[in-house]
């Protein structure tokens, strides 16, 4: 539910939500079973970047990383705690944090390169945002 939640922030568009603009793309959510785990055994979240050449789709992979929702004294927690009470009529959980935080890091690495193109670039954004990221 924190991953939605990002979804309907407002982004670059004056007076508008982002309606599931992500990095001013569309996004579609939906459950698959686990795709792998990472060494905490976290769930690994992958985003559909590009369709290859031959058709298959490709991804790339955004590890959860260290959670901003840890570090209460951060501004934007104190906001999500806020916007994501609001929204569902209670506190946020540890899970719900970690989604919010992948979408907002999905956001800012689509958003530098204006595209999921470049799958080496989206790596090394989500590489660089997995610690210290602010939200």
């Amino acid at each position: 539910m924190g991953f939605m939640l990002a979804t309907t922030l407002r982004d670059s568009h004056p007076d508008e939500t982002s309606d599931g603009h992500l990095g001013g793309l569309d996004f579609y959510v939906s459950v698959v079973p686990a795709l792998g785990a990472v060494a905490d055994g976290t769930d690994i979240v992958v985003l559909p970047a590009s369709v290859t050449v031959d058709g298959e789709l490709s991804a790339v992979v955004l590890r959860p990383g260290q959670s901003p929702f840890a570090d209460a004294e951060q501004a934007g927690v104190a906001r999500f705690v806020v916007a994501y009470s609001s929204a569902y009529g209670q506190a946020p959980t540890a899970d719900a944090a970690q989604g919010f935080n992948a979408a907002q890091r999905i956001d800012v690495a689509v958003r530098a390169q204006g595209s999921t193109d470049d799958k080496a670039m989206l790596t090394r954004s989500f590489a660089n945002t997995a610690a210290d990221f602010s939200w």
